[in-house]
């Protein structure tokens, strides 16, 4: 009967040793990546159509060397997360438009992972 007991005793105890590291596991991932799901979340939200004024809220131009359209913004929560958009402009008459809060997003990427570009 002894043995018995202390082999379901030791079966109970993995078993509950293997439960107990499963949910550890999964629980770290899920923390580790609510940041990333957070960002992917909000940067869905802007949408083609929409203003450059809506993408100045979360976005900001990226540093370095840039074409004028399309233009790579980072993400201001994590400057690694980064898209490419592209613009209808309202003033049509500089062949170097400065970016205008009125432009017409008509265009943008997925959103990417690259290091920062600095000026």
């Amino acid at each position: 009967m002894k043995k018995i007991l202390v082999s379901v005793l030791i079966v109970l105890g993995m078993v509950s040793l293997f439960s107990f590291a499963k949910i550890s596991n999964g629980q770290s991932q899920t923390s580790s990546c609510k940041c990333v799901s957070d960002a992917l979340s909000e940067i869905e939200k802007i949408k083609v159509g929409m203003k450059r004024k809506d993408l100045d809220k979360m976005f900001s131009v990226d540093g370095g060397i840039s074409p004028i359209n399309p233009q790579r913004f980072v993400y201001e929560q994590c400057n690694f997360i980064k898209v490419e958009v592209k613009f209808e402009f309202i003033d049509k008459s500089n062949k170097f438009p400065k970016g205008n809060p009125a432009d017409k997003i008509s265009e943008i990427s997925k959103p990417y992972l690259e290091h920062p570009f600095y000026d």
